[in-house]
């Protein structure tokens, strides 16, 4: 077994904590010298002593140690077109690589993640996480939708985690504007969760990128969705949470961003609301950009400045609409939008010519 298949094997089994998978191949130099050693009853009883494995996942590592389930998950892969990226390629995104293990709060970089659809988009070089609640108001539904349209407008990367609600809809209205959307789900692909959103599910398996870092076949356990939460805040360089109660998944995804070094922005909502005290939270406590419309994110994310500029900014879409248009959505003056344009340009945000139109780059 050579390195790259012991880091998809270890990496995917939820028999160990994601942070004792890197500390074992830290220490060990190789996950292929763990992968050895996972083999040896000696080796699992210090797991056990230590508290990093669990007596009753003896039963369900020996199987993952057998031949049969290795020709199993190569056969799972082959019939449904999954790959397996580990930081051993050059598409693994660095994004993940760059987060700091830390052993009290288990963030870490994943060993494996399978993929299943449009793989390039890893490579997407502006990616925004957009989380929320399950059960949300129609104006939280209306805001995600919102923000989703218009920033996956800019060519930003939607990523979230399929779930119903926010999620979803963030994944929905991205999808609907021909946007590029990454799903990471707390099962395994071959195991979509939940079932409410297979329509979208297979959606996002043609036109978008769906990724596990657990064996296709897993089902959705529940402690699978706070490490999943911790891959959405890895991949992203910012993190907008739009409606949350307080102790949330979107909670937990804005924890994992904040320690990651990531952009945390949140919508405010009504003194009283519990689905608005996460995000009201997040302002007061955590240091979250206070966020009213998609303008404020702009403005933290690229260099911008002046009314009239970001006016023409937000006129443009992915795609090349012509000048005229462009006059029209910014209702500036003729002169002033070709100035902004070169301003948007020179910051290299806008390509085009006059004739075929502009776009954002």
């Amino acid at each position: 077994m050579d390195e790259r298949d012991a880091l998809i094997l270890i990496g995917a089994m939820d028999v160990l904590r994601p942070e004792v998978k890197n500390e074992l191949v830290e220490t060990y130099g190789s996950a292929t010298e763990v992968y050895k050693n996972l083999q040896r009853e000696s080796f699992l009883q210090e797991l056990i002593e230590k508290k990093m494995l669990s007596e009753k996942s003896l039963s369900a590592l020996g199987e993952i140690m057998k031949p049969d389930f290795h020709k199993g998950l190569e056969r799972d892969m082959r019939q449904n077109y999954i790959e397996a990226v580990t930081p051993l390629d050059e598409d693994f995104p660095e994004s993940l690589l760059s987060i700091s293990p830390n052993s009290k709060s288990g963030n870490c970089a994943p060993l494996c993640l399978f993929t299943l659809g449009r793989r390039e988009l890893l490579c997407a070089e502006r990616k925004v996480a957009i989380v929320g609640s399950r059960n949300p108001s129609t104006y939280g539904l209306r805001a995600s939708a919102y923000f989703a349209r218009e920033l996956s407008k800019k060519k930003i990367l939607i990523v979230s985690g399929m779930a119903n609600g926010i999620d979803g809809e963030s994944h929905r209205m991205t999808l609907k504007g021909r946007g590029d959307a990454i799903a990471v789900l707390g099962s395994g692909l071959l195991c979509p969760y939940p079932k409410e959103n297979m329509e979208l599910y297979r959606t996002l398996k043609e036109e978008g990128l769906l990724l596990s870092e657990y064996f296709p076949t897993s089902p959705p356990l529940a402690f699978h969705f706070p490490n999943r939460n911790r891959i959405i805040a890895g991949l992203s360089e910012a993190v907008l949470v739009t409606e949350a109660k307080t102790k949330s998944g979107s909670l937990i995804t804005a924890r994992w961003a904040l320690e990651a070094g990531r952009d945390i922005y949140a919508l405010p909502g009504r003194v009283g609301d519990p689905l608005s005290q996460g995000t009201n939270e997040l302002i007061r406590d955590a240091g979250a950009l206070l966020v009213t419309g998609v303008e404020d994110i702009f403005r933290n994310m690229y260099p911008i400045t002046g009314s009239k500029t970001m006016r023409v900014f937000l006129a443009l879409e992915s795609a090349p609409i012509p000048f005229a248009r462009i006059v029209e959505k910014s209702r500036l003056p003729v002169s002033d939008c070709m100035k902004c344009l070169e301003e948007l340009r020179r910051i290299g945000l806008v390509e085009g010519k006059m004739e075929e139109g502009f776009a954002c780059r």
